[in-house]
């Protein structure tokens, strides 16, 4: 098996109060195939409302295992192929090991943006930013007449859809066994400390102009 080597939660401000600023897990968004080309959408609130023994680090660690991993593995046979784009690799590192990978069934961690080889005895489970690339790119995969790449497929985006790359994903609905916005989109560095992994976020002064970086 292959390590992941490059790595979920966002902000959802409730208040003006500071602890209101904090990442907070309040539901997932559920999207399954319905009558063949459709998509139903309901919501599945978490349990996740309160932090995690071990911080927010070990928050994210429970909510992929239990809310991607798992309920994919519940859903098919044998071992599973996860791939994941460079957004995800990088909020999946610091929660994730070799060994909590192997134990939930995922033989296989494949980057999203390489050439990858065909598994058709295994289950695909993505896990993606919402950007219209990465969605094009998953279902591209899925796309022409050669044979399909896995025995079905199971996608979950970092943030929300937007209706553009919902519609990307309906050519798919065959095989897409879940679809799911999981809102996990930053990194869980520390037990108390995460990033947005906004590179520029600390060079452009407030107020000043789109591009006017601090000296």
């Amino acid at each position: 098996p292959k390590s992941v080597e490059n790595g979920f939660l966002r902000p959802r401000p409730t208040g003006r109060d500071r602890s209101s600023l904090r990442p907070q897990a309040t539901g997932l968004r559920i999207l399954v195939p319905y009558r063949g080309t459709r998509l139903a959408l309901h919501q599945l609130q978490t349990s996740m409302n309160r932090p995690a023994a071990g911080g927010l680090r070990e928050l994210v660690r429970h909510i992929v295992q239990r809310d991607v991993l798992r309920a994919s593995a519940a859903k098919s046979r044998g071992w599973m192929v996860l791939v994941l784009d460079a957004a995800a690799a990088r909020v999946l590192t610091p929660v994730l090991g070799l060994y909590d990978l192997v134990e939930e069934r995922v033989t296989l961690v494949e980057s999203l943006e390489k050439k990858r080889q065909p598994f058709p005895d295994m289950t695909a489970v993505y896990v993606v930013a919402a950007t219209s690339e990465s969605v094009a790119r998953v279902a591209a995969d899925w796309r022409g007449p050669t044979a399909d790449p896995y025995a079905d497929a199971h996608v979950f985006t970092l943030d929300a859809l937007g209706d553009g790359e919902m519609g990307a994903l309906r050519e798919m609905a065959r095989k897409l066994r879940a679809l799911v916005e999981l809102r996990l989109d930053f990194l869980a560095l520390e037990a108390r400390a995460f990033s947005l992994d906004e590179p520029r976020a600390f060079r452009v002064a407030p107020g000043a102009a789109r591009g006017a970086a601090l000296d």
